[in-house]
């Protein structure tokens, strides 16, 4: 464990990291001292190297996804399928009427789930052609997406695969 004036100088340091820089400079007794300033003639820049972030744990969205809500006091069922050439292929149902389907390419990118529609049974204006959602949370089993068109957030769950066959 630190003491806690390493816990201290460590804080202190990666603040001023992604401040600026960090000088250091041992004074007259011989004690290191670290500024984001140079307040000595001694004091020498240091190079300070952030610890490299983790990446985000690859999300495996292949599979049927549905999530079940309430619009307009309309019941929808929004379903998805992911596959693992990066294509999708979608169909929303209101009231348990099919509303729309759509078809197109899909991928990540950080936190966000980009969308790319190449077919659509109604047809979108080119500036919806491109889609994106947040990720707000992925396991196996949930997918929670925020809308970047709407705001909205849905939770999608992951459909087994015998059902998945059934439906498909």
């Amino acid at each position: 464990m630190l003491p806690r004036i390493g816990i201290a100088l460590l804080l202190f340091v990666a603040g001023a990291a992604l401040a600026g820089e960090v000088y250091t400079w041992k004074d007259a007794n011989g004690r290191t001292h670290f500024s984001d300033k140079p307040l000595n003639q001694a004091a020498r820049a240091l190079t300070v190297t952030p610890p490299p972030v983790a990446p985000r744990q690859a999300i495996d969205l292949t599979g049927t996804w549905q999530s079940q809500g309430d619009k307009d006091g309309r019941s929808v069922l929004a379903t998805v399928t992911f596959k693992a050439d990066q294509s999708f292929a979608g169909k929303v149902q209101l009231d348990g009427q099919d509303f729309m389907t759509t078809e197109g390419q899909w991928r990540i990118d950080g936190d966000q789930l980009l969308w790319t529609y190449t077919q659509t049974s109604i047809p979108l204006p080119d500036s919806l052609k491109k889609d994106s959602d947040t990720i707000l949370s992925a396991s196996a089993e949930h997918l929670e997406l925020q809308s970047a068109l709407s705001g909205e957030v849905r939770l999608f769950s992951r459909v087994a695969p015998a059902a998945a066959k059934r439906d498909g």
